[in-house]
């Protein structure tokens, strides 16, 4: 897999948009493939890292880290800061939805055909105690078409933050 995996994850970073060699269809390509043959459940953490990093949103903007990741499961993690909270101080709700939705995508795209989520339910069920919130997501059942999974969101003193559920759509290729 690193063989391989390396230079192809390289390359699916640097086409991305805003990076040195900017190239949307090459990057399209290189996705596809990666996400078909690379994000097997053989894929190393590096490589699967590698591939999100194009979800900038999570990756950039939040802040979020992958920490573990195979197919059906994965954990990330975010370290939270003040561009984290909301006017009252609390942590602004979209940070553990998008930690959420971001679990979702890792767990259920490794080692799988392209998956999006086509709902998601959360339930808001504490504010955070410590600086660092985890997601965990376990597909819990997953079909051709589609998949069903739990993300739970906690700090990380395993206080719950946040409980979503999430349906995905399996593209076919």
């Amino acid at each position: 897999g690193g063989i391989i995996g390396i230079p192809l994850g390289i390359t699916l970073v640097t086409t991305s948009k805003g990076h040195i060699l900017e190239n949307r269809f090459i990057n399209q390509i290189l996705g596809t493939i990666v996400n078909i043959i690379g994000c097997s459940g053989e894929a190393t953490l590096e490589e699967i890292r590698a591939f999100f990093s194009n979800d900038r949103y999570a990756t950039v903007a939040c802040g979020a880290a992958i920490e573990e990741a195979r197919p059906g499961f994965s954990r990330v993690s975010l370290l939270l800061g003040d561009n984290h909270r909301n006017g009252l101080g609390s942590v602004m709700g979209g940070v553990p939805f998008t930690m959420g939705d971001f679990a979702f995508a890792v767990a259920a795209n490794v080692g799988n055909p392209p998956t999006v989520s086509t709902n998601c339910s959360i339930d808001f069920l504490g504010t955070a105690k410590t600086d660092k919130l985890v997601a965990e997501c376990r597909v819990e059942k997953g079909g051709r078409t589609l998949c069903f999974a739990r993300v739970d969101v906690t700090d990380s003193s395993g206080n719950p933050v946040a409980r979503m559920n999430v349906t995905g759509f399996r593209k076919r290729i």
